[in-house]
């Protein structure tokens, strides 16, 4: 199960995407993308032939 907020690798009929996961009042989940041009790539819903693949982490910075 997913949780509000954070970063998944999906996959679908589209092929393989990474988006932020959020969970709306009624209880859907929609992809939002990371993209600044939120006109041109607007939330979509997390449609049942999605299969999340699993978390998105990032780590930046010396590993000293």
């Amino acid at each position: 199960m997913p949780r509000h907020g954070k970063v998944y690798a999906l996959t679908g009929e589209e092929g393989m995407r990474v988006k932020q996961l959020r969970k709306d009042a009624n209880g859907a989940w929609h992809m939002y993308s990371f993209n600044p041009d939120q006109w041109t790539y607007p939330p979509e819903p997390l449609t049942d032939d999605m299969r999340i693949l699993g978390r998105v982490r990032w780590h930046a910075g010396d590993d000293d």
